[in-house]
């Protein structure tokens, strides 16, 4: 399961791995990750990038997302 944000700002973006040092995808060029302060998780426009997560992993990110004002949905 991949978790993605479907509110506010970042609404379309998936949840993946904060990844930093050199990029060199030109679509993460492109559309860089967004980091999520205090948190281990970014914000990426490619599905690709984002983490497959287990249904019950994917519930508890869920639920920090929303303890952070972000509403999401979990995608397969």
């Amino acid at each position: 399961m991949k978790v993605k944000i479907t509110s506010g700002p970042f609404a379309g973006r998936f949840i993946g791995p904060n990844i930093y040092g050199m990029v060199t995808n030109p679509m993460l060029r492109e559309h860089p990750q967004i980091g999520l302060t205090g948190l281990p998780y970014s914000l990426y426009v490619q599905v690709q990038a984002a983490t497959g997560f287990i249904e019950t992993k994917a519930r508890e990110v869920q639920a920090i997302l929303k303890q952070n004002g972000l509403d999401s949905e979990l995608v397969p």
